[in-house]
């Protein structure tokens, strides 16, 4: 599963609100990253330099920010933590891709979620657009053969509040990970390795070992501490190998299996 990075719209930050209102503003932009942190906890959130010190409603957004966590100076250093910042200049110009335009103006964190079929995050009250799981826009890039600008309508996802993060939630969650097409994660000396979706499962996250050719279980394997929960010690040794590589894929497949889906597909480490 690739790391998911979301990109600051930077649009959001134009709009003409009084300091309170940016407050609330920055405020509800923290309250919803942290519930985008908890869908994936590998994810960055990508400001272009120059953005955290833009001065809105009287201070910094950096400020702003810091100021809405509060006394939660784990909350803030979390956040800090998890900031991508790029450098404009490093980036391919906008024209060598083509450019997402919103409101006539191109726009690069637009821009930079669509080519990477990812979201942007926004400071919702400045702009009615950004109370929407979705941003109506424009992209503009030159036909390959022709060489004439063509000009396309679009969507660019967009979080901004906790709807957003719900709307959202399967998408961000399966975002960068292939979803195996069965609950066969794998085989060992012909025995198939399988996890099936909730609710038929329950807690501890654990695997299934099936006998060979036969879709009943010989032993069923926890995940966290590689113990036999049930059944047959015959593959003990080999299980707890193969459990230790996989530990971390195979929990976030746990979390996916309980929402009633199908396992993601395991990737060597």
């Amino acid at each position: 599963m690739r790391p998911i990075v979301i990109y600051f719209n930077e649009q959001s930050l134009l709009g003409s609100l009084n300091s309170y209102q940016w407050k609330a503003g920055i405020s509800g932009l923290c309250k919803m990253l942290d519930d985008f942190f908890q869908l994936r906890r590998d994810g960055k959130i990508a400001f272009l330099d120059g953005q955290l010190d833009y001065q809105c409603g009287g201070a910094s957004v950096r400020t702003q920010i810091e100021e809405a966590y509060g006394q939660s100076r784990t909350g803030y250093r979390r956040f800090l933590s998890k900031v991508k910042k790029l450098n404009a200049t490093g980036l391919p110009p906008l024209h060598e891709v083509y450019e997402v335009h919103w409101n006539g103006q191109p726009a690069h964190g637009l821009v930079l979620a669509d080519v990477q079929n990812s979201w942007v995050f926004s400071i919702e009250p400045s702009h009615n657009h950004w109370s929407q799981p979705s941003i109506p826009a424009t992209r503009h890039g030159l036909e390959e053969v022709s060489a004439e600008l063509v000009v396309t309508e679009c969507k660019i996802q967009n979080l901004a509040n906790t709807a957003h993060c719900i709307h959202w939630e399967t998408s961000i969650r399966d975002w960068g990970a292939s979803v195996a097409l069965s609950c066969v994660l794998d085989s060992i000396n012909g025995h198939n390795i399988v996890m099936y979706p909730g609710p038929r499962e329950h807690n501890p996250p654990h695997v299934h070992v099936l006998h060979k050719g036969s879709s009943s279980t010989l032993a069923k394997y926890r995940i966290e501490d590689c113990a036999l929960e049930d059944g047959k010690p015959t593959l003990n040794s080999e299980m707890r190998i193969w459990l230790t590589q996989y530990r971390d894929q195979l929990l976030i497949s746990w979390e996916r299996c309980q929402r009633g889906g199908t396992p993601y597909r395991l990737e060597l480490p």
